[in-house]
């Protein structure tokens, strides 16, 4: 539902702004970002068709405007995205495939992992159209960054997502001090 009322919602909006090789700057809405994500997860059905739905795979990449577009096509592929920041180095995102039981992770980094590695720039330029049917994921982990010792994974599903985010709603008015 929240990838609905996004994509659909939005369409015709812009959904991403960002700096060509020339340094102008480019966008495009959302109905090509939805197109995106779809393409990609295809793509990702295909190469990770030896895996069970709903296994656990990686994501760790820069900020940039295939980000979402990879999320969304995990979720959408049926498999539960592991989000590893960009900065982890190989030792630590290691450790989280392992910590997790991922079977895959989608990645920018030039690293080798004791998982099965789909690069950022294969699947966003490599990818064709072929037959695909969504298969959604309902469940999300985020890591924490370990500052006190080995990193936490936290589990969400989209039921807890939704509450977390309307929990904070009303954060700004009843903190003041942790939300300006």
């Amino acid at each position: 539902d929240i990838y609905e009322a996004i994509y659909k919602k939005n369409a015709k909006a812009v959904a991403v702004e960002y700096l060509n090789d020339k340094g102008k700057i480019k966008s495009y809405k959302y109905k090509k970002a939805q197109s995106n994500a779809v393409l990609y997860a295809g793509e990702l059905s295909k190469k990770l068709k030896e895996f069970p739905k709903h296994s656990i795979v990686g994501l760790k990449a820069a900020n940039t405007p295939h980000w979402i577009e990879i999320f969304w096509a995990i979720l959408m592929s049926g498999y539960k995205p592991l989000l590893i920041g960009a900065s982890v180095n190989k030792d630590g995102a290691a450790n989280l495939l392992a910590q997790s039981k991922a079977v895959a992770i989608v990645s920018d980094d030039v690293y080798s992992y004791q998982v099965t590695k789909i690069s950022v720039d294969d699947l966003v330029y490599d990818s064709y159209e072929h037959a695909f049917e969504p298969e959604w994921e309902d469940e999300v982990i985020f890591c924490s960054s370990g500052t006190t010792g080995d990193s936490k994974l936290m589990i969400y599903n989209g039921l807890n997502l939704c509450n977390q985010l309307a929990a904070s709603a009303s954060m700004s008015e009843t903190t003041k001090n942790i939300v300006y």
